[in-house]
C-alpha cells in the first residue's frame, strides 16, 4: 500500500483574526536531494555569513534561522538551587552517518501543470542505497502543513518504498511552486526533496488586489477578465455578490464592477471569490485593502513616558490592594489605556477579579463603555465565561445585546468563545437568540462552529433559527458544524430537521462540505439522514472531487468512504493525479 504525504497552502476567511507578529528567515540556495557532506551543516545550518543576507541569491527559497543575531534568553533572578553539586558525564551523542542512504526517482517531484486551489498527487519511490537497512523516522514539509508517518519499519538494502505526495496551491494562479520536503532518517543526516508545481493564469485578472472605498458613495470598481486561450468563458456565481450586475452570455473576456455598497452590506470581505465554468480556472480570487471606516482613527503613537491609568494599571495586574489606592487618590473609572481604549472595568472583566468589579462598579464605572473594537465589558465578560461577573454588570445596568464594531453582540462572543453557563445568563436576560453579526453570522453559527454541543442545544431550546444562513458565504448552522464543528453538534442539528438540500454560494450542499472538509462520522450521518450523494457544486464537482482534493490527515478516510458509495466522476474538474515520471 502506498503512503501518503500531504501539505498546501490556504486563504484563510475569519471574521476576526488578530494581527501576529511574522519572524522572518533569512534565505540560502538549497541543497540537492543528496545529503551534506561531513562538516556541512545541511539545510538547517545558520545563514550564509557576509554582506546583506536579503543580497544573497536563493532561487529555492530555503529557510534558514540566523543563530547569531538571536538574543539569548536569561533567567531574571533565578531561585537559588538546594541540591547539591553532583559530577556528571557529558553525553555522547550517537555517530551520524553522513553517506547519502537513500535514492528519490524522480529526483525532483514535478506535478507539472496545476490549478490554483487543485490539489495535485505525485508518486515518489525511495531506495535504500545503503548496504545496511534504513528507517525513515519522519516527513517533515517545508510549510509546516499536516503529514502521515512515514513507511513503516525498515526498507532493506536495495529495496524501495513507493508514497504519495500531494500539494495544493493557494488562490493565486500564475506562479511556479517550489516546496522542500525533509525525509528525517534515523542515524544519517536528513535528505532534501523538491516538490514543484505550475500554477497557470488560464484567465487574468486586471487587478486582483482592490483598494477599498474610503467613503459611503465611492464609484464602482471596473476589473475586467480575459482568457489566456482566448477561450469564452461565464461567470456563474461571485461570493460574496457585490457585482452591479452578473454577465449573462460566454465571452473571452469580461468587464466586471464591483458595486461598494453591496460589498459593505454582505460583510466588507477581503475576498471576492469569482466562479466560472472554464474547467481549469474555476475560481478566481481577488483581494480587498480595507480602508479605516469613519471615526475609526489607528491607534495613537504611544510616548515612551506615558502610562496609563492609576487604576487601568490596578485592574490589569488584578490588584485590589493597588486599585483602592488608586480610588482613594481620585483615580477616574473611565479614563482608558490609550492604545486599546479599555477601561479599568474591561482589563477586570477580563480577568475576572470580583473584588476590583466591585470597587469599580461602587465607584459608578460604565458597564457599557466601548473599547477600540466597540466592545463593552459584558462583552468581555461574556466571551471569558466570567459567570459572576457577568451577572454584576448586569445587574448594574450593562447592555446585553451591546454591538461592536462588527455587530458583534455579548451573545455571539460568548456562544463561540465563552461558557454555556453564560450563554444561559445571556438569554435569560432577554439576549436575541438570532442577533446577526456583519457578516450575517448568527450565535448559532458561531457555537455550531467553535463552540460547545451544549451550547448549541441551549440556543435551538430558546428559539434559534436552524435553517438561518450567513451573508458572507450563504451557509447555515449544519455547514459550519460540518467543517469545524464536533460530531455532537451535528447530530443535533440533524434532529431538528433542517433544510440537507440547501446550498452555499458555491453550490455546495451539506453533503459536499462535508466531503470536502469533514470526517468520515459526519459524512455517515447525512447519508444516514438522506443526503444527496450524487449532488454537484456550481463547477461540477461532487463528493469524490472535494474529498479527493483535501490534503488534510482525514483524506484517505474519506475517499476511502466516498468513493463506493457515490457515482463516479464526471466533472471537468482538473487532474487530480501526476503520473511517476519515468527513469532518466
Amino acid at each position: 500500500m502506498a503512503h501518503t504525504f500531504k501539505f498546501g497552502t490556504t486563504i484563510a476567511r475569519l471574521a476576526i483574526l488578530p494581527m501576529v507578529a511574522l519572524l522572518a528567515a533569512q534565505q540560502a540556495p538549497a541543497p540537492s536531494s543528496k545529503a551534506p557532506a561531513p562538516g556541512n551543516a545541511g539545510p538547517t545550518a545558520t545563514k550564509p555569513q557576509g554582506g546583506d543576507p536579503a543580497a544573497q541569491p536563493n532561487p529555492n527559497g530555503v529557510e534558514y534561522f540566523d543563530t547569531q543575531s538571536q538574543p539569548v534568553p536569561t533567567l531574571i533572578n533565578p531561585a537559588p538551587s538546594k541540591a547539591p553539586l553532583v559530577a556528571t558525564t557529558p553525553t555522547v551523542a550517537a555517530p551520524v552517518d553522513a553517506r547519502q542512504a537513500i535514492k528519490f526517482e524522480p529526483e525532483i517531484l514535478n506535478l507539472g501543470e496545476m490549478s490554483a486551489e487543485v490539489a495535485k498527487t505525485g508518486k515518489i519511490k525511495i531506495t535504500n542505497i545503503l548496504d545496511k537497512p534504513v528507517k525513515i523516522s519522519k516527513i517533515v514539509p517545508g510549510c509546516g502543513c499536516t503529514t502521515t508517518t512515514a513507511p513503516p519499519g525498515e526498507i532493506a538494502p536495495g529495496a524501495s518504498a513507493e508514497i504519495d505526495i500531494t500539494l495544493k496551491p493557494g488562490a493565486k494562479a500564475g506562479i511556479q511552486l517550489s516546496k522542500m520536503v525533509t525525509f528525517q532518517i534515523e542515524g544519517h543526516a536528513p535528505q532534501m526533496l523538491t516538490v514543484k508545481g505550475d500554477v497557470k493564469a488560464y484567465i487574468t485578472i486586471s487587478q486582483d488586489m482592490l483598494d477599498g472605498p474610503t467613503s459611503p458613495d465611492a464609484p464602482p470598481m471596473v476589473v475586467k477578465l480575459v482568457s489566456v486561450e482566448n477561450a469564452p468563458f461565464k461567470i456563474t456565481s461571485v461570493l460574496p455578490d457585490v457585482l452591479v450586475s452578473m454577465p449573462t452570455e460566454s465571452s473571452v473576456s469580461h468587464e466586471v464592477s464591483i458595486d461598494w455598497k453591496k460589498w459593505e452590506a454582505t460583510g466588507s470581505s477581503v475576498k471576492i471569490s469569482i466562479m466560472t465554468d472554464c474547467p481549469k480556472a474555476p475560481q478566481l480570487s481577488l483581494l480587498v485593502k480595507r480602508a479605516l471606516k469613519p471615526g475609526m482613527n489607528p491607534p495613537p503613537a504611544t510616548k515612551p513616558t506615558e502610562a496609563a491609568p492609576a487604576t487601568v494599571l490596578a485592574a490589569r495586574s488584578a490588584d485590589p490592594v493597588a486599585m483602592k489606592a488608586a480610588l482613594a487618590a481620585g483615580g477616574g473609572t473611565e479614563a482608558p489605556e490609550r492604545m486599546s481604549q479599555r477601561t479599568a472595568l474591561h482589563f477586570a472583566a477580563e480577568s475576572g477579579n470580583m473584588e476590583i468589579v466591585k470597587m469599580l462598579l461602587d465607584a459608578k464605572a460604565n458597564p457599557n463603555a466601548q473599547d477600540r473594537t466597540g466592545k463593552t465589558p459584558v462583552t468581555v465578560a461574556a466571551e471569558r465565561g466570567k459567570m459572576d461577573v457577568l451577572k454584576a454588570l448586569l445587574a448594574s445596568g450593562g447592555d446585553v445585546n451591546a454591538r461592536d464594531q462588527v455587530q458583534g453582540s455579548p451573545l455571539l462572543w460568548a456562544s463561540g468563545l465563552g461558557t454555556t453557563e453564560t450563554v444561559v445568563l445571556l438569554l435569560d436576560s432577554n439576549a436575541n437568540p438570532n442577533i446577526q453579526d456583519v457578516n450575517g453570522m448568527t450565535p448559532l453559527m458561531w457555537a455550531a462552529g467553535v463552540g460547545k454541543p451544549e451550547t448549541v442545544a441551549v440556543l435551538i431550546a430558546k428559539g434559534a433559527d436552524v435553517k438561518a444562513i450567513d451573508r458572507l458565504t450563504g451557509e447555515s448552522a449544519l455547514m459550519r458544524a460540518l467543517r469545524t464543528g464536533k460530531t455532537e453538534t451535528v447530530q443535533i442539528i440533524l434532529a431538528k430537521n433542517p433544510d440537507i438540500t440547501v446550498r452555499n454560494s458555491l453550490g455546495m450542499t451539506p453533503f459536499l462540505v462535508a466531503c470536502a472538509y469533514g470526517d468520515v462520522d459526519k459524512i455517515k450521518l447525512l447519508v444516514d439522514a438522506g443526503a444527496d450523494k450524487a449532488a454537484k457544486d456550481s463547477r461540477g464537482w461532487g463528493a469524490i472531487d472535494h474529498a479527493r482534493n483535501r490534503v488534510d490527515a482525514r483524506r484517505e478516510d474519506v475517499v476511502k468512504y466516498v468513493e463506493p458509495i457515490v457515482p463516479a466522476s464526471t466533472s471537468s474538474a482538473p487532474p487530480q493525479t501526476a503520473p511517476m515520471a519515468p527513469k532518466s
